[in-house]
């Protein structure tokens, strides 16, 4: 087994553990996991952390999913969530199933800015999940739809997955313009 395999099996121990069994914040964890495997690098392991922190802030999937967990955060700390939330509350709180339904709405708007799931879902979610909850819904469903509703803004064009998948060879030649006038 080579070391990126085992620094990949680490990583994810790291952030399960730390989850899972410490109950402590997945940002917690992943941040200890990367301390964890750039420790593996010995005495390049200054050189490593530069590299690879550089590496994910110039990476077009990994720096749009930090920021927006940043930002989610930063919305949960300031109080905005709490707002939105009861604003969200009294348009669509009597409608039964509301929040999820707005959960849904959040996350085709926030695919079609962003076409990242996993930051679709942490700011969507952050939103939406504690109103579930307070709404009735169970955790396990509440996490089910926005784990559901996270992927779905990425196919909702015009998002950067559904741009990518219109320049590839294979499927540009079966897509036609439609002019709608």
């Amino acid at each position: 087994m080579g070391v990126g395999i085992f620094s990949l099996i680490l990583f994810i121990v790291i952030v399960s553990v730390m989850t899972v069994v410490l109950k402590r914040s997945c940002a917690e964890g992943m941040f200890l996991a990367w301390i964890c495997t750039v420790l593996l690098g010995g005495t390049t392991a200054p050189a490593l952390a530069v590299s690879s922190a550089k590496t994910a802030f110039t990476s077009e999937v990994v720096f749009p999913t930090m920021m927006f967990c940043f930002m989610s955060t930063l919305m949960l700390k300031t109080g905005i969530i709490e707002r939105l939330v009861q604003i969200f509350n009294s348009i669509c709180g009597r409608v039964r199933g509301g929040s999820g339904y707005v959960s849904t709405c959040a996350s085709a708007l926030m695919g079609m800015v962003s076409g990242n799931g996993p930051g679709n879902a942490a700011v969507s979610g952050t939103i939406t999940i504690p109103w579930m909850l307070e709404s009735g819904f169970s955790k396990e469903l509440a996490t089910t739809i926005v784990a559901g509703n996270a992927t779905l803004g990425a196919s909702i064009p015009p998002s950067t997955v559904m741009f990518l998948l219109l320049a590839l060879p294979a499927v540009s030649g079966h897509v036609q313009v439609v002019n709608c006038m």
